[in-house]
């Protein structure tokens, strides 16, 4: 299934655990003792939509580097990710998933995380477009 954000073309994909929810593709593995996410769609902090680092747990990170790497970095690193899918839960924390051998589920890995550049990226809202160059207001009141 394919969704559309300013005549781009972006994967929607169904949940792991079968509930319908609908989730975006993302791809993640792990850089320097953090796990890092990548996510192709509006410029939210890169050009090609999201880059965000998070820490897991020792055992998820090796559970993870122990996944196939088949994805191309969308920065054109030349870095190798793991497949894996994302879906806001509110403003600020998303959950991802990553299909794989039976983790923390029987699909794989699952976790939460606080992440509000994926949650813009889901709702095709652009940070580069909305927020522009920052105009000083000279009204200050002292305290």
């Amino acid at each position: 299934m394919n969704g559309t954000e300013n005549g781009e073309k972006y994967e929607v994909v169904e949940c792991l655990a079968g509930s319908g929810r609908k989730f975006r593709k993302c791809q993640i593995r792990v850089k320097g003792g953090m796990a890092h996410i990548q996510a192709e769609g509006v410029p939210v902090n890169r050009h090609y939509g999201v880059a965000v680092d998070i820490n897991l747990p020792i055992d998820a990170e090796v559970w993870l580097n122990n996944q196939e790497h088949s994805e191309p970095s969308l920065a054109n690193t030349g870095a190798m990710y793991v497949p894996a899918q994302f879906i806001p839960l509110s403003n600020l924390e998303v959950q991802v998933q990553v299909k794989g051998e039976k983790f923390n589920r029987d699909y794989g890995l699952t976790f939460k995380v606080v992440s509000p550049e994926l949650t813009l990226l889901y709702n095709n809202v652009s940070v580069y477009d909305d927020v522009g160059i920052p105009t000083a207001r000279l009204d200050v009141e002292e305290p």
